[in-house]
């Protein structure tokens, strides 16, 4: 219990971790409203279970592709122009989403959604820099578990929604809402968030790459496992709602209530 406590009071020391933690914290209490019924609302937008497919896959390409290169400006440009940067393009997506009624905008609001993922490094380096060695592991543990705990209640909230407006509306509300809330975190990131970091000892990509052939063998196999593990999750998870709704015929407030459930 004492090491949680230092830990819980190193995040309350660091103002780097606590504005990352509360704003993706709001933006999760929004943002998890919707998403358990996303594709719904794709195929809502007229869609075949193929196309969804194809665009889930596009996603998936697109978050890959953009790791690396989010590593890369996060060491060139610093942490916080970082995160501004990719909370920008995060905000943008669902402005997107609201402004327009096709699936083909949803797919350009997938792609920017995506792309500011770059942000993941730069938030990542912010947590370790902001926290002590010696609880490192425990801040990052506290950061997923304040980030995720809204999620504990709002599918739930969010299906109510839903069964009330129908899927189309429903959902659009709920992204209103994230809409709102990440231009808040966009200023909110601006102007308290402070970069301490500087490039001066940067190793260069090459060196960088280089250091990819020193990782032990057992981080192989995890990052094994995890690809397999991660390819049966996203041949099934997109399609879940879809299964629940049309096939077991679950109420979207069902629904919810089931994520709230797995989220607990």
């Amino acid at each position: 219990m004492a090491s949680v406590r230092k830990a819980i009071q190193d995040m309350m020391k660091s103002r780097n971790l606590m504005v990352i933690t509360l704003t993706q914290s709001l933006f999760m209490l929004t943002a998890s409203l919707w998403w358990p019924f996303w594709s719904l609302y794709i195929l809502e937008l007229g869609t075949s279970k193929t196309l969804m497919g194809m665009i889930f896959m596009a996603e998936t390409v697109a978050q890959l592709i953009f790791q690396l290169p989010g590593g890369i400006l996060t060491d060139r440009l610093g942490r916080k122009k970082m995160i501004v940067l990719g909370s920008v393009l995060r905000a943008t997506s669902p402005l997107i989403y609201v402004a327009t009624g096709s699936w083909q905008f949803v797919l350009v609001g997938v792609f920017i959604t995506q792309t500011s993922n770059m942000m993941g490094p730069a938030i990542d380096a912010l947590i370790a820099e902001s926290t002590s060695v010696e609880h490192r592991a425990m801040g990052y543990g506290t950061f997923r578990m304040m980030t995720l705990l809204p999620m504990i209640f709002t599918p739930f909230i969010g299906g109510v929604i839903t069964d009330s407006l129908g899927v189309y509306g429903g959902v659009r509300l709920a992204i209103t809402c994230t809409l709102v809330v990440a231009w808040f975190n966009v200023y909110i990131r601006w102007r308290y968030l402070e970069d301490t970091y500087t490039n001066e000892h940067a190793s260069s990509r090459l060196d960088a790459l280089k250091e990819v052939r020193s990782v032990p063998r057992p981080i192989w196999t995890l990052i094994t496992v995890a690809i397999f593990a991660s390819l049966g999750l996203r041949v099934a998870s997109q399609f879940m709602a879809v299964y629940a709704t049309q096939v077991a015929n679950l109420t979207k407030t069902q629904w919810g209530l089931i994520m709230t459930t797995v989220g607990i």
